[in-house]
């Protein structure tokens, strides 16, 4: 077999100088004959790299701060649980899927999965940001992050036709989201907001319907709230905060045509294998995922307590891999 240097390869550009940085020998692959050489690397190479080390960060953090962690910092937690295994789930679709049963070596890559899963982990890193990033006090946080968890649980009493055995539940939740309420009320006399903001935040918070989304302060010059606003996916503000503004133009917009049944993901479907197996979108989308793990791992070290010194116990390999999303997006 011969090697091939990834700086060799067509490749996504905003990777290939810092991997090579990191270790030219290591991101090297080897041509074969029952995938392409640049997939076999992103998949199978790079982002089990990245996917390993994120697990290695959570098990260190795991190890010494799970246990006296507060509400908001476990749920932290099981973001970037999710994020791992969403990585995970990503690389292991990059080994290929067996097309016809008589013929178990021949693979397909089919980057319309990928992508409904890549949108989950790039949703999930942009809500977390606005969660734990951008507040700036532990009062505003705790706002955001009660007012997200109400609206999820709305989900559980806008349901008709409630079985008996689950009615007493739904009363917990009832109870539940009294108790969110009143720390938010409560919370809210620590911070500085104007009466409108105020009056317009009671209203979402009371208004007993369901959202995945998660919702940010809008300040002034001075650093007063002067409103709140939903956190809307793809647009193109938070594009450029999570993504940057250098090679990642319409990126939600492509993921969202696979999420939906729309005629354009079943036409990208149907035609990307007219003319052999191509690796533009596969490769892409298997760089993307490193990229937002290793921002998310970046978040959670800003933000989360113990994030910062569950880094340092890492590797120096495995702090490189990592901090790619930092070195590579302006935010």
């Amino acid at each position: 077999m011969n090697s091939k240097k990834i700086t060799d390869m067509n490749a996504n550009d905003y990777l290939i100088e810092q991997i090579n940085q990191i270790d030219p020998e290591l991101f090297t692959i080897e041509k074969s004959d029952d995938k392409g050489s640049v997939l076999t690397f992103w998949s199978n190479v790079f982002l089990k790299k990245v996917a390993d080390a994120m697990t290695q960060f959570w098990y260190n953090w795991s190890q010494k701060y799970r246990e006296k962690a507060t509400e908001e910092e476990l749920c932290a937690q099981c973001f970037l649980q999710m994020i791992i295994t969403k990585i995970k789930s990503v690389q292991k679709l990059g080994e290929g899927i067996d097309l016809l049963i008589s013929e178990s070596n021949h693979k397909i890559y089919d980057p319309s999965i990928m992508a409904i899963i890549q949108r989950s982990i790039y949703e999930m890193t942009t809500l977390f940001y606005y969660l734990f990033v951008v507040p700036d006090n532990i009062e505003e946080r705790r706002i955001l992050y009660l007012l997200w968890r109400i609206k999820g649980l709305y989900n559980k009493l806008n349901i008709s036709n409630v079985p008996d055995i689950h009615k007493s539940a739904q009363e917990q939740v009832k109870k539940e989201i009294s108790i969110y309420i009143k720390s938010i009320e409560d919370n809210v006399a620590k911070i500085n907001i104007t009466t409108k903001a105020k009056d317009k935040l009671f209203k979402i918070v009371k208004h007993e319907s369901f959202s995945a989304c998660g919702f940010e302060f809008i300040k002034d010059a001075t650093g007063k709230i002067k409103d709140i606003e939903k956190i809307k996916y793809g647009d193109e503000k938070r594009d450029d905060v999570i993504l940057g503004k250098n090679g990642f133009p319409l990126y939600y917009r492509y993921l969202s045509s696979f999420v939906h049944p729309s005629y354009i993901g079943v036409e990208q479907f149907g035609t990307m294998f007219n003319n052999g197996i191509s690796n533009d979108s596969e490769q892409y989308e298997f760089s993307m995922c490193a990229i937002l793990g290793s921002k998310f791992v970046s978040y959670f070290c800003k933000s989360i307590k113990g994030g910062k010194e569950s880094f340092n116990t890492l590797t120096d390999k495995q702090k490189q891999i990592l901090k790619l999303g930092d070195m590579n997006l302006r935010s």
